[in-house]
């Protein structure tokens, strides 16, 4: 009888392991995500309000090196600069003269910062669903923040085209909308470091928000 139970237990065992493990949006999202090691592209933004109408379209480029080194440049029409590196976030705006220093927790990731992010940190911090194919075949995810009081945006969407970021979609919880197409994207290149590096310029006001 004893041997009857070593049996049965085993048999349990294998047929435990050999269950198939089914992928979910959340692993699928992140082994897209994760085959992105480096990244340069072109931005455009598209920035509208709760009716739809565009307010704005600003022109820049992006970097990215994860985990946790990013680069996001708008040139124009108004210029920003948003530098993460490891737990640093720095926001400099030259029409303002002024630069803002803060820490990645203190942010939940908001807006584009995920990009940047480790897997374990993207599915502690979003619950993430799949949305249905666009006319260009792109393939879309819906992210929704798990501590929505941290959150600037209510909801991102990300699409890919064979497995390339193309396109994001960031909701406010105003009904704002800004949508990101991303241009002449450059996957797993090397970037030098000095990208995520930042040097205050002299005569700028500083505001130290770090804890």
């Amino acid at each position: 009888m004893r041997g009857e139970g070593v049996a049965v237990a085993v048999l349990s065992l294998l047929l435990f392991f050999c269950l198939p493990v089914y992928a979910t949006p959340a692993s699928d999202f992140v082994a897209l995500l994760n085959q992105t090691h480096t990244m340069r592209a072109d931005i455009v933004q598209t920035m509208k309000n709760q009716h739809n109408s565009v307010t704005q379209v600003a022109y820049g480029k992006m970097a990215l090196m994860r985990p946790y080194q990013f680069r996001w440049e708008i040139l124009k029409p108004i210029p920003q600069l948003v530098i993460v590196n490891n737990q640093e976030i720095i926001v400099y705006d030259s029409d303002l003269a002024q630069v803002t220093m803060r820490t990645l927790h203190a942010t939940a990731l908001s807006g584009t910062l995920f990009l940047s992010a480790s897997a374990a940190d993207i599915e502690q911090s979003y619950i993430v669903t799949s949305l249905q194919e666009d006319a260009a075949h792109r393939v879309w995810f819906l992210l929704k923040p798990r501590h929505t009081n941290d959150a600037t945006f209510s909801s991102i969407a990300v699409g890919f085209l064979r497995d390339e970021l193309q396109a994001m979609r960031l909701e406010d919880h105003l009904g704002h909308v800004s949508v990101i197409e991303l241009k002449h994207v450059q996957k797993n290149i090397a970037l030098p470091r000095g990208l995520f590096a930042f040097k205050i310029p002299k005569q700028v006001d500083v505001i130290d928000e770090r804890q």
